[in-house]
């Protein structure tokens, strides 16, 4: 699973092509196919960091009912600035924002074609909402609709878990600390 385990600066298109071939995944709380660039980019940003993480892969088509990779891979145009806009509607539309990692690949036999890795990274600093702050998604292991509003439980546990994200920053701090205290000072 390259895709999400691989540096994406390392990550080329035949790592794309082959994770969409043999035994793809279909889409689910970890993965989701974009054919193109999509509207609500955003929504599916915070969901994934809301919940575990997880990698969209841009040009690649993934029809209903199975949800999995449409082969041959179409790719989507190769406009410039991909990687500026994902960042800019991370940061105008996601509150707190996320910014994800990105990678362009070229379709080498497709000239003016792309695919887009977007990787999300699981937030300890969420909730993340959406719509002028007022709208919270979650990740959700449904084929139709992967992303749904979150309700007032899962915000709560979002919340608890950015809280105990900080105790226990906190409390690693101070054993560090008290590591430094006790140990004998260098004189020279």
């Amino acid at each position: 699973m390259t895709m999400f385990t691989k540096p994406l600066t390392e990550l080329e298109y035949a790592d794309v092509e082959a994770f969409c071939t043999g035994s793809p995944l279909p889409e689910g709380p970890l993965v989701e196919y974009k054919s193109g660039f999509p509207d609500k980019l955003e929504k599916s940003i915070a969901s994934f960091a809301n919940t575990y993480g997880g990698v969209i892969v841009m040009g690649v088509h993934a029809p209903s009912p199975s949800n999995t990779p449409c082969l041959p891979i179409e790719g989507m145009d190769h406009d410039t600035g991909i990687e500026e806009r994902i960042t800019e509607i991370c940061l105008c539309n996601i509150f707190p924002p996320v910014i994800p990692d990105v990678r362009v690949l070229k379709i080498p036999e497709k000239s003016g074609k792309c695919v887009t890795v977007v990787r999300v990274h699981d937030s300890l600093i969420g909730p993340h909402a959406i719509d002028k702050n007022s709208r919270v998604y979650v990740r959700v292991n449904s084929v139709s609709h992967p992303i749904q509003l979150a309700d007032l439980d899962r915000v709560r546990w979002l919340h608890d878990r950015r809280e105990r994200a900080i105790s226990l920053r906190q409390q690693l701090h101070a054993e560090v600390e008290d590591v430094f205290a006790m140990s004998p000072k260098d004189t020279n």
